[in-house]
């Protein structure tokens, strides 16, 4: 259970940079920190 919540994490943050530089050309920092609207993407927004 641990390995699939360890897989899912990098999953998820591999969404959210490609969000950030795919749609708002933010840099991975401020996207991973949910500093900017980037992170909305990620909650299918």
């Amino acid at each position: 259970m641990a390995l699939f919540h360890k897989i899912s994490c990098v999953f998820w943050l591999s969404v959210m940079l490609f969000c950030c530089l795919r749609i708002c050309y933010q840099t991975s920092v401020e996207c991973l920190l949910g500093m900017d609207p980037c992170f909305l993407c990620v909650k299918g927004q």
